[in-house]
């Protein structure tokens, strides 16, 4: 029963937007301020000290004018009931934004806020269009390939989910965000605990090293632990 409570939480709780989405990171989606490293060459790379950030090294930085425009979006996804109307305004300015300099170099970045926004609205289809053509824009969008990977998942297609996290992965060897997802995908989905382990153990490091919160990836180490040694 424990282990089924653990697992409708996390089903419920880590959807598209609450597995992939967090506060900090929509911050960090605008203005990314992750650390550089050096490269990886495994398909699930292992955690180095350092870590290349290939993403930060090669987007395009969003304008005063772009920042502006996806404000409101990333404003109404930080809240717990949002207003759809001021929210779908928003949308509809980014989507006349992007239109209108079609033949312009469009930052990655404003077609995940564009996802993001949809996201919220509930408009699934439209929401993995957008970070599809955010990853066109710039295949090395970490946070479009962990979106997607999400919303993969929750539509049953492992095979494809696990495929952008390790993108995402390669992008970014030390995006915690992602090896929490990943690792959820190999515990909860795909049933390979020691797979999962790796991953956990990967997140727990990264938060430890970033000095965050680590009392529920640690109680997930445990439950994988005692599985696996079951």
């Amino acid at each position: 029963m424990q282990r089924f409570s653990r697992f409708l939480a996390l089903s419920l709780g880590l959807s598209i937007m609450a597995g992939c989405a967090t506060i900090n990171e929509q911050v960090k989606a605008i203005l990314p301020t992750q650390q550089e490293s050096s490269e990886i060459e495994t398909a699930e790379p292992e955690i180095r000290l350092v870590a290349e950030d290939k993403f930060k090294q090669s987007r395009m930085a969003l304008s005063a004018q772009q920042q502006r425009m996806v404000g409101p979006i990333y404003q109404a996804v930080s809240k717990t009931a949002t207003n759809s109307g001021q929210l779908d305004a928003s949308i509809q300015a980014l989507e006349t934004y992007i239109a209108s300099n079609a033949g312009s170099d469009i930052p990655s970045m404003l077609f995940l806020a564009l996802g993001d926004g949809y996201t919220q609205l509930g408009q699934e289809a439209n929401a993995m269009s957008a970070w599809q053509q955010s990853i066109r824009t710039n295949q090395l969008n970490y946070f479009a390939h962990n979106r997607l990977a999400q919303a993969l998942r929750q539509q049953g297609d492992f095979d494809q989910a696990r495929q952008h996290y390790n993108t995402a992965l390669e992008a970014w060897p030390d995006f915690a965000d992602a090896y929490r997802n990943r690792g959820i995908l190999f515990d909860l989905y795909l049933g390979d605990k020691v797979l999962a382990l790796k991953d956990y153990q990967q997140y727990h490091q990264l938060l430890e090293r970033n000095g965050e919160n680590t009392r529920e990836v640690e109680r997930w180490l445990r439950e994988v632990q005692r599985a696996i040694s079951e």
